[in-house]
């Protein structure tokens, strides 16, 4: 799966400006996608948000700014345990775009 950002941009998210922990910010990419993606009831990447290739993809901005948050999370807060990864203001945020459950 690609991610909702690149590495770059999530570089200069962390503002990290080494190399050594791109393995680690990939990963991390990976899994902040996924849980954006399932945050947003969506079941993978829009082929919409593709660009020339299966491997660049080109998400709206908020999405790509919630990603970024919950990358910061993910590689900032790396102890906390899997119920409170994400903080609450965090999960108010994201809540703003999200099609409620109709119960």
């Amino acid at each position: 799966m690609s991610g909702l950002i690149s590495l770059k941009e999530a570089k200069a998210h962390l503002r990290v400006t080494h190399s050594d922990a791109d393995e680690d910010i990939v990963a991390k990419i990976e899994v902040a996608s996924a849980l954006v993606l399932d945050f947003f009831k969506l079941s993978a990447i829009p082929d919409a948000w593709y660009i020339n290739s299966p491997q660049e993809v080109n998400a709206p901005d908020y999405y790509k700014n919630v990603t970024s948050l919950v990358l910061g999370e993910l590689y900032f807060n790396r102890e906390a345990s899997i119920s409170n990864i994400l903080s609450q203001g965090m999960l108010d945020l994201i809540r703003l775009k999200r099609d409620p459950t109709v119960a």
